[in-house]
């Protein structure tokens, strides 16, 4: 999946082992999404014949799920901290 977020942050290029919806797996950060699909082409095999567009996620929701899922964090800590 690639996401292009309109904030101009970058172009994530997410990776799944699933068609199962979930998070994914991998991501790749890139400029733009000329240099996202010339990665997934050179170095994945992944053609532009082989995209699928898919919707942007609802605001605060997670970027490489699509389904609208939101991630729950306590204030001030880091995901996986106790």
């Amino acid at each position: 999946m690639i996401y292009d977020p309109a904030d101009g942050r970058g172009v994530f290029l997410y990776l799944f082992r699933s068609l199962t919806d979930g998070p994914c797996d991998a991501d790749y950060w890139s400029e733009d999404v000329v240099s996202a699909e010339q990665h997934a082409a050179v170095e994945l095999g992944i053609g532009p014949a082989d995209w699928h567009t898919a919707p942007d996620p609802q605001p605060g929701c997670q970027d490489d799920w699509l389904a609208p899922v939101r991630v729950v964090r306590a204030a001030g800590k880091v995901l996986g901290d106790s």
